[in-house]
């Protein structure tokens, strides 16, 4: 109140006022043309006209301070106001260093010209000039830090915000079915259109894996193996879908950082035609063309199985030959021989139990085995078969009868014989036993 008793009215006094004003009233029409536009529209952020505008405001308001601060010498005979404003602009505002000086130079030489033209002695105009210039270096270096900290700040927000551009884009066109999961819940934070399309729904993104995908066990080891290795390829999953079907899908996992989370990108194809075809060329590969039953190759790897896990009981090979084949192909013609072996297989195949082996050895020859079995229980199960052979002959019309010889040879857990000695011992037991068997006949 004093200082106001002593200068109110003065025209020192009513300049201070209007300088107070004249800031106040540039502040606000900064705030409503500069920020508010700033915010709604982006390209005028960016735009030159809004550089002019900030550095206008800025070396305005510095100059407006300046004046201030020469005024106040007529009343406090203090400049702080001038240097804080400096400070001020150098810390609130990302500004180049260089416009910064280009503002800040010559209003300071203005400020020292003019403050040598006030009522002030020259020891405490020096000691202003050296206060205000300190200030306006440390304003520039500040400045100088501040923008290339903020310019540093910002090219790295720019190349991480193009990066994840570019990533979204890749994302989005890779001609496979891409998903991001988040690690922790695995829901779904990414989809590109090739999943959606894949799951004929555009809100699964919503989703988690469990809801996308039927997870079993093997979708569990998947998610685990990429989890801990960091990656996972080329493994085949098998989903089995609400309508029975079952399809297979070529899994390619890995841990990505995705929004500073850790996520699994997991890509995935569907299989299914190729393993369905796949599932077919083994399937042929496997079997015998002419009976049905496995041929000799695969009849042999189930069989160095079974040997490996017999059980105590045992395994009993037969070795059967189609009797007379020969003479019905050449008095019958190969149609009737054919006939002739495919009967055979299907009455064995027919009649076996689900745990036993049959398969064709070659030729006229098959190899029947019957697991976990004493070789008299397999004599007389093959003795059983062989009744269903013959009634063959009784119900239908051949003009040849239908006969079969066999030998036997068995095994069990703790035996050292290879499958070609038991094969070759059961072979030598046919051979005796068709000798002794009756002449074959043909039907009248």
């Amino acid at each position: 109140m004093r200082l106001y008793d002593e200068v109110g009215g003065t025209e020192a006094f009513w300049r201070l006022i209007g300088i107070h004003m004249l800031c106040l009233f540039t502040s606000l029409w900064f705030i409503s043309t500069y920020q508010f536009k700033r915010y709604r529209n982006t390209c005028f952020y960016q735009s030159r006209f809004s550089s002019y505008i900030l550095y206008g405001f800025v070396g305005f308001y510095l100059l407006i301070g300046m004046l201030g601060s020469i005024n106040s010498e007529g009343l406090s005979g203090n400049v702080d106001s001038y240097i804080v404003i400096m400070m001020g602009i150098a810390t609130l505002f990302v500004l180049h260093p260089l416009y910064l000086g280009m503002i800040i130079v010559p209003i300071q030489s203005l400020f020292i010209l003019l403050l040598y033209h006030t009522n002030v002695s020259d020891s405490a105009i020096l000691i202003k000039v050296i206060n205000t210039t300190a200030a306006m270096g440390i304003s520039i270096l500040i400045a100088f830090i501040y923008y290339f900290y903020r310019k540093n700040t910002f090219l790295k927000e720019k190349d991480l915000q193009q990066s994840e551009e570019s990533f979204r884009s890749l994302f989005e066109v890779n001609p496979y079915p891409l998903l991001m999961l988040r690690a922790e819940d695995k829901r779904v934070l990414l989809m590109n259109q090739k999943a959606h399309r894949f799951f004929e729904e555009d809100h699964r993104s919503s989703y988690t894996i469990h809801t996308i995908f039927s997870v079993n066990d093997e979708m569990t080891i998947f998610l685990s193996r990429v989890k801990e290795e960091g990656s996972c390829k080329d493994y085949i999953f098998v989903e089995q879908l609400m309508n029975g079907h079952k399809r297979w899908l070529l899994m390619n996992g890995e841990v990505v950082s995705f929004h500073n989370e850790t996520c699994f990108m997991i890509g995935f194809s569907d299989i299914s035609i190729m393993k369905e075809s796949e599932q077919d060329l083994i399937q042929h590969a496997s079997k015998d063309g002419l009976t049905g039953c496995l041929n000799r190759r695969s009849g042999m790897v189930y069989l160095q199985t079974i040997l490996e896990n017999a059980a105590h009981a045992g395994v009993v090979i037969c070795f059967l030959d189609v009797n007379n084949l020969k003479y019905v192909n050449d008095q019958f013609g190969h149609a009737d021989g054919d006939l002739l072996i495919q009967t055979i297989a299907y009455v064995i195949e027919l009649n076996k139990s689900p745990e036993d082996l049959f398969f064709r050895y070659g030729g006229d020859e098959f190899v029947l085995v019957f697991t976990n079995c004493k070789l008299e229980q397999g004599k007389e199960k093959w003795s059983d078969m062989q009744a269903e052979i013959e009634q063959i002959n009784q119900t239908v019309d051949f003009s040849f009868s239908v006969s079969v010889s066999c030998g036997f040879s068995f095994f069990e857990k703790g035996m050292h014989d290879t499958i070609d000695e038991l094969i070759h011992r059961a072979d030598q037991s046919m051979y005796s036993n068709k000798k002794r068997e009756k002449p074959f006949r043909v039907k009248a």
